[in-house]
């Protein structure tokens, strides 16, 4: 493997959200999800995905001490998550 292929090319900035605020982001969660197990060897099918969005993510929301990190490239686009 490239160690370059495997570095990021551009920087990212990481901000740490509670439900509030990872809550107004849902859209583009939702997305980031949806493309990233659609297009992956995941094998994730799309129910699976619609479970996701219609009830694991908002349950998840609600969990006592949610916490999220949330990853943006220099255009302010969300380009990753994690919780």
């Amino acid at each position: 493997m490239n160690d370059s292929a495997a570095s990021p090319t551009t920087a990212c900035t990481i901000e740490l959200l509670g439900p509030t605020e990872a809550a107004a982001l849902t859209g583009e969660i939702l997305l980031s999800y949806r493309t990233a197990f659609s297009a992956s060897n995941w094998e994730t099918n799309e129910r699976g995905i619609k479970a996701f969005e219609t009830d694991i993510f908002p349950r998840h929301l609600k969990r006592e001490g949610f916490a999220m990190t949330a990853a943006r490239n220099d255009a302010g686009d969300l380009v990753g998550f994690c919780y």
